[in-house]
């Protein structure tokens, strides 16, 4: 078992908001101070439901722990015994275990819920999501001039840093958002497996 690097929160770079971002740039952090082939022991998770009101507990920007996010992304390590669940908006420990991040930051959701605000789950491998992801940051305009050339406010201020983007991909933060398999116009595999919860808490749970 490969123990977990030695990153702290402090020592990422984070903008509050642009949680995929984040999460990329974390796995270019394990890339710079693991074992070389620890890619293949993280996978990006993207946690959304088809109404985009995803409720998630112990959350940092909320006063009482519960956000509403339209979706939210952190990172799962299975080469640890149990596995680490690194999620830099959450008020857990980090990296804290699967199992610990399960029970407090996705609790079972009460059947009074409407069944359209349950939690699906995408499950990207890090090592084609760090080849792959691209994000222009459309989803945090908020005006444009009426040229549309340049941005005029955000929703959220964006990190300091460029945008993610590949030679082929300017963006397709989008595709990671879709909560089903049949409804994706994918041609490969890059976009990873969509899991309701019941399937994501197993699958995950086996690698302890």
């Amino acid at each position: 078992m490969i123990p977990p690097p030695q990153i702290t929160l402090q020592s990422c770079q984070y903008q509050s908001c642009y949680c995929e971002e984040n999460i990329y740039k974390l796995i270019q952090n394990f890339n710079h101070i693991s074992p070389p082939g620890i890619e293949d022991s993280l996978f990006v998770i993207f946690a959304t439901n088809p109404t985009h009101r995803l409720p998630i507990f112990s959350q940092r920007s909320s006063p009482t722990g519960l956000c509403i996010w339209d979706y939210h992304c952190f990172l799962i390590q299975t080469s640890t015994s149990p596995p680490l669940v690194w999620d830099l908006d959450t008020t857990l420990s980090f990296p804290c275990s699967f199992s610990h991040y399960i029970t407090h930051a996705l609790p079972p959701l009460p059947p009074t819920l409407l069944p359209d605000m349950q939690r699906y789950y995408r499950v990207v491998p890090a090592r084609l999501f760090i080849q792959h992801f691209a994000s222009d940051r459309r989803h945090m305009h908020a005006d444009q001039d009426s040229n549309n050339d340049s941005i005029t406010s955000w929703i959220a201020p964006p990190p300091p840093w460029p945008c993610i983007q590949t030679a082929a991909r300017v963006h397709n933060l989008d595709k990671y958002l879709i909560h089903n398999d049949d409804a994706n116009d994918m041609d490969d595999e890059i976009y990873g497996t969509v899991m309701d919860e019941s399937r994501f808490i197993h699958t995950f749970n086996l690698s302890s």
